[in-house]
């Protein structure tokens, strides 16, 4: 397996009270641009997310819009564990990465989804970010 020279693309999402408690709600913006992709007339896809710091760790997510009116994506089922594995809070931000590797055991690219969790502390008088494990 090597990883592909097709760049890695990124969505950056900060945290609200409701996603850290509820669902993740995605800008529709995501889904024009490709980045979640949902094929013509589908209204929901389940997808594996690995954690971007630990390969061994995945969690099952699931992206659904409406059918009518503002499509509105949230991302739900592993979700919530995701969120307890990582105690993610309001104010962090998650970082997708949509990352294309070849593999070879099957002579093919791949597409998988890798999931962090950033951190704004307070740090000797200044801001910084830090990824929770």
């Amino acid at each position: 397996m090597y990883i592909s020279s097709r760049n890695m693309e990124v969505y950056p999402k900060k945290i609200t009270e409701t996603d850290a408690r509820v669902r993740l709600s995605v800008s529709s913006k995501r889904l024009d641009d490709g980045f979640f992709e949902l094929a013509a007339g589908e209204r929901s896809r389940e997808f594996v997310a690995f954690d971007a710091d630990d390969e061994r760790r995945s969690w099952r997510l699931h992206l659904r819009i409406r059918g009518r009116g503002y499509r509105k994506p949230v991302i739900s089922d592993d979700w919530l564990n995701f969120v307890r594995d990582k105690n993610v809070r309001a104010h962090d931000t998650v970082q997708f990465s949509k990352e294309y590797y070849y593999d070879e055991a099957i002579g093919a690219e791949i597409m998988r989804y890798r999931i962090r969790v950033i951190r704004e502390i307070q740090l000797l008088g200044g801001r910084v970010h830090a990824l929770v494990r």
